[in-house]
């Protein structure tokens, strides 16, 4: 029961932050009015992040809500079915590789670069986590590392830290 209550705050939370993002954007910025509209506005990208906040905060409260329409369907069916199994505990083992590997990409970007440093970063957390091939993980880490990187360096026109290799 405590579970699906948590799912819900979660949602109001990250739609309550969203919310604080566009009120901070449009009420405590100091730029002329002319420069708050366009694709140019350098408060476009904030309200976009508020924007999507928003939205995935709405989506996954409807996302739960169906799911555990349908859950609560199949749940009867497997009572009905098969005894009661004691409950797994989380990995936490998981958690801690990503924290790690999540600081050893914060403390890599200067000396490799944001490309490199993201590709190898996105390849160990697909690997751990995902469990999947590793050419697969592969794959995965260089087409969006170099995504996001050529988003930020062409469409943003927002230069990332370069490394010792210059990229």
């Amino acid at each position: 029961m405590m579970n699906k209550f948590i799912v819900y705050v979660e949602s109001l939370v990250i739609f309550m932050f969203g919310l604080a993002i566009l009120y901070i954007i449009n009420f405590q910025t100091n730029i002329a009015e002319d420069l708050k509209t366009g694709l140019d506005s350098p408060i476009l990208f904030p309200k976009l992040v508020a924007g999507l906040l928003m939205f995935l905060a709405i989506f996954q409260a409807v996302a739960h809500t169906i799911k555990k329409r349908s859950m609560e369907n199949t749940e009867e069916v497997q009572k009905q079915q098969q005894p009661q199994v004691a409950e797994q505990q989380p990995n936490n083992k998981a958690l801690w590789q990503g924290i790690f590997i999540l600081i050893a990409f914060v403390l890599i970007i200067p000396v490799l670069g944001f490309l490199i440093a993201s590709c190898i970063s996105m390849f160990a957390l697909v690997y751990v986590f995902q469990k999947v091939k590793w050419y697969k993980a592969a794959i995965y880490s260089v087409v969006s590392g170099v995504i996001i990187w050529s988003s930020f360096e062409f469409l943003l026109q927002i230069s990332l830290p370069t490394g010792f290799f210059g990229i």
